[in-house]
């Protein structure tokens, strides 16, 4: 006789965590409600009745909700579009003519949060918020990977730069208030300088890709068109009946503007398509238009500086040559114009005057007076040329000019040669640290333009050094340090350099278990649709999401190609392409033999 026992029960699964994560969930949720609510009663006793301020702490907590469910990219690529696409009221658009249609945006964003609010304790900007508030958000999504994916790898030569960058303005605003410095109006002198690095690390973090570079070039696009329809609005219907103001919309957006004409102008002659010409000829006359009516003289200067710059780093190939006649051939007609102009006041030598005023100088009382604060900036930074005076000081008037007070009560702390006055308030030691990471992007951005065989990512490298250079000469010439706008240009150009040297190779990190970089000095190895050094292990993404990127915007030879690479007799381009791999533009027979030369080692 035989006992069976009956079946055990299965087990209850017991499940803790979702129940405890659950409670907390619903005490955080109970924690933040009652947290608005306090601060809506708060706001309402202090803002005195302000629908704006009993307002605030609602749409601040719906914000920071979405901004925290939301991958970073999101929220990142967002405050890049209300930056490039408003206007800061403190740089007094239009010449005070008239108030853009995203003003009342504008004001909000850029301007201290006591105006909009009514408390008067609120005296920082929201930007200032996002910034600090984007820089927490990405460390913590970079320790605790989730819906941004893995973080991707960074150039440490770029991080480090901008942790010197950051270092060395920190140390020039505490060296200004050990020094008895005005802590009001340092904080004007260094909010952007230390925007730059953190907002850099920030769009390095979020940069994944040539759809985010794509991104970034239509979001410049789309606001150099808005802006230029702003500017027609004024310069033909506001001052329609009277002499046009000075400018048709900010000193800040040349950078725009200029950064816009190079993306169409850089990426037609890396694509050579007859897509990207008709985007070359409609998005570059907007563009020059958006110049001709900002009348700025710094924009021509920043875009003749880059041009000339691209120039010189293209390799040279038939089309490079035949720039290069064709400048020769139109020499003389060019100094003809220009004599012709100098005796001549009529508009059509206008660009003539320009250049002359740009070169020589004029002899008005602006000029004049710029001349006196840059002898006066010089003059300071020798008083003390290791650290300069720290910021919260102003400059010594050694020499006086106009007094601007009533117009610009902080002409003394925020020159108008805003490069200089880094010069004179940071010492040697403030400016190297804080120009430190433009350099290593320059660099980075060269060593990109060089391995790449991606036309994307060769115009986008070479349109990262045009910003490097307009931001300088913007800083130089028009408080370019002191415009937001310029400021996410800048790092955003700088984290693209930072991300194209990793994809192509150009930087590689020396670490344990890292790829071996491809050796040949020319890029990845031909015929290879992925490049060795952006694997999917150290890209940290999959092998078939990688292809398919890269495959979407390779390019076939074409007969600009051909021409400028000429097949051996009996094999066409395609055929030639089919063995060693695609022809690239500025890929010459030097590169295609160390490929041919490294496919033979491999074989035998």
């Amino acid at each position: 006789m035989s006992l069976a026992l009956p079946p055990a029960a299965a087990p209850v699964a017991w499940e803790p965590a979702r129940g405890r994560g659950a409670s907390l969930a619903g005490a955080a949720l109970a924690l933040a409600t009652v947290v608005v609510a306090l601060a809506t009663c708060a706001a309402l006793f202090v803002g005195e009745g302000s629908p704006g301020a009993v307002a605030a702490p609602v749409l601040v907590a719906a914000l920071g909700f979405a901004v925290w469910k939301l991958p970073l990219r999101v929220s990142v690529f967002g405050l890049f579009a209300l930056v490039v696409f408003t206007s800061n009221p403190q740089e007094r658009p239009a010449a005070g003519e008239w108030e853009p249609p995203l003003h009342p945006l504008a004001s909000l964003l850029f301007e201290n949060l006591n105006k909009a609010t009514g408390i008067g304790a609120l005296r920082v900007a929201a930007i200032d918020l996002a910034i600090v508030g984007l820089a927490l958000l990405a460390l913590r999504r970079a320790s605790q990977p989730g819906r941004d994916g893995t973080a991707l790898p960074a150039p440490s030569v770029l991080r480090r730069a901008m942790a010197i960058s950051l270092a060395g303005v920190l140390l020039a605003e505490a060296s200004g208030l050990l020094r008895h410095g005005d802590a009001r109006n340092s904080l004007w002198q260094v909010r952007q300088l230390a925007a730059v690095p953190v907002m850099a690390l920030v769009f390095l973090q979020v940069l994944r890709g040539p759809a985010d570079l794509k991104r970034l070039g239509v979001l410049v696009v789309a606001a150099t068109f808005a802006k230029t329809l702003e500017g027609l609005w004024v310069r033909f219907v506001v001052c329609d009946h009277a002499d046009p103001p000075p400018y048709v919309t900010t000193h800040s957006d040349s950078m725009l503007f200029v950064a816009a004409l190079l993306m169409v102008l850089v990426f037609w002659h890396e694509v050579g398509t007859r897509r990207s010409f008709w985007l070359m000829l409609g998005v570059g006359s907007v563009a020059t238009a958006a110049i001709v009516l900002n009348n700025r003289r710094l924009a021509w200067v920043a875009l003749a500086a880059a041009l000339a710059t691209i120039y010189w780093l293209l390799p040279r190939t038939r089309f490079t040559r035949s720039a290069a006649r064709a400048a020769v051939l139109l020499l003389p007609v060019a100094i003809l114009y220009t004599v012709a102009g100098l005796s001549s006041q009529s508009a059509v030598f206008k660009p003539v005057h320009m250049v002359v005023s740009v070169v020589v100088g004029s002899k008005d009382r602006s000029t004049q007076t710029r001349d006196i604060e840059n002898w006066n900036l010089v003059h300071t930074l020798k008083a003390n040329p290791m650290l300069g005076t720290g910021f919260g000081h102003p400059y010594a008037e050694f020499s006086r000019a106009d007094d601007i007070s009533r117009l610009f009560q902080q002409y003394k702390f925020i020159p108008h040669n805003s490069l200089l006055g880094l010069w004179a308030f940071g010492g040697l030691v403030g400016f190297t640290a804080f120009w430190l990471p433009l350099v290593v992007s320059a660099f980075l951005a060269a060593r990109a333009f060089r391995r790449s065989r991606v036309p994307l990512e060769r115009a986008a490298a070479l349109v990262s050094i045009g910003v490097l250079i307009g931001y300088s000469i913007q800083a130089y010439g028009d408080m370019g340090l002191q415009s937001w706008e310029s400021t996410f240009l800048l790092s955003a150009a700088m984290a693209t350099a930072g991300r194209l040297a990793m994809d192509s190779g150009g930087w590689t990190e020396r670490t344990a278990g890292a790829l071996t970089p491809d050796p040949s000095p020319h890029g990845p190895r031909c015929g290879s649709p992925i490049p060795p050094q952006c694997g999917p292990v150290e890209r940290g993404e999959s092998a078939s999401i990688r292809a398919n990127e890269w495959q979407s915007i390779r390019r076939p030879a074409t007969n600009r190609d051909a021409a400028a690479h000429p097949s051996p007799p009996g094999r066409t381009a395609v055929e030639q392409a089919g063995t060693s791999g695609p022809v690239w533009r500025g890929d010459g027979g030097e590169g295609r033999a160390n490929g041919r030369e490294s496919q033979r080692g491999m074989q035998s």
